[in-house]
């Protein structure tokens, strides 16, 4: 995976890097979130904005989706030690270059079915591009 990502940078530039997870969210009423980069409070100040806004736009949309019920508050990956180091050190190269936003998305439960999982993958994606395009 990170071999195409770096062919691609070499072909493209891109500003923002929304990548699209699932998860269970067992044991939780919500069924969407998003996770802001490990080492986001190391980034720029302006980095920091453009990816709280693009996080806070998410939620919102979300939150006005019929069945998206999000964790509204965005937050950094809260890995410690070997996990965050791993990450820190996988991304360092494209992190410097490129804004990162990771949904999350509940998978595996009848509370958010696969359609109701596609429209919170849907809004996601053209709410971060509208939210580019917007964006000074």
């Amino acid at each position: 995976l990170m071999q195409g990502l770096y062919r691609l940078r070499e072909r493209y530039e891109w500003d923002l890097w929304l990548d699209l997870h699932q998860t269970e969210f067992v044991g939780s009423d919500r069924n969407c979130m998003i996770i802001l980069p490990a080492g986001m409070d190391e980034q720029p100040a302006e980095r920091q904005a453009i990816e709280r806004g693009v996080a806070e736009a998410i939620l919102q949309a979300w939150s006005e989706l019929p069945g998206g019920r999000p964790i509204m508050q965005a937050e950094p990956l809260n890995y410690t030690g070997e996990q965050l180091q791993y990450f820190l050190e996988v991304w360092r190269d494209l992190r410097q270059t490129a804004n990162f936003v990771t949904s999350e998305i509940q998978n595996n439960s009848l509370l958010t079915p696969p359609p109701l999982q596609q429209q919170l993958n849907e809004v996601a994606i053209v709410t971060t591009v509208r939210h580019m395009l917007d964006a000074p």
